[in-house]
């Protein structure tokens, strides 16, 4: 679920901010960023937030959405045409959505490559939006290396990221 969706769910109960907070034994302000897409809260305090809201909390391991990705910058063919510029959001959203089990279950070389490249694109060339929305995924990039084809997908990520950011 996307965390700002919580607004909306929040809205449709009758239940206020200010309400939702003391009943989750969350503070206000917390509540606040999550609406606004600002914040990083912890499970627990998800658990009590969705749970007071009469929603049901499930994880689970979504797999990459490779035509968005590559909308984005990724280097890689999808059946999806990608000429028209993303939305400015649409990053936050999936950098946001991926996580080291995804990278991990990665399966094919093609992806994987052209995951790696994108992502080593993204932190070395714009470390100010990496540390802002993938700091998560330092410690799983730190252990990649790239081979002599991901260097060269990662030129051509680092085009696509130029046009895009």
């Amino acid at each position: 679920m996307n965390l700002r969706r919580l607004a909306r769910v929040r809205h449709a109960r009758g239940i206020s901010q200010s309400e939702l907070a003391n009943r989750s034994r969350t503070s206000l302000a917390t509540i606040q960023n999550i609406e606004a897409g600002r914040a990083n809260p912890s499970l627990a305090t998800l658990e009590r937030i969705v749970h007071e809201l009469g929603l049901r909390l499930e994880l689970r391991n979504t797999p990459p959405d490779w035509g968005r990705l590559a909308s984005l910058g990724l280097p890689l063919l999808t059946t999806q045409e990608t000429f028209v510029r993303p939305e400015k959001d649409l990053l936050r959203q999936e950098l946001s959505t991926l996580s080291t089990d995804t990278l991990h279950a990665l399966v094919d070389p093609r992806e994987a490559g052209a995951m790696r490249a994108w992502l080593s694109a993204l932190h070395d060339h714009y470390p100010q939006l990496w540390d802002r929305l993938a700091p998560h995924l330092n410690q799983w990039l730190e252990k990649q290396k790239l081979s002599g084809p991901e260097i060269k997908l990662r030129r051509i990520a680092l085009s696509k990221l130029a046009d895009y950011l």
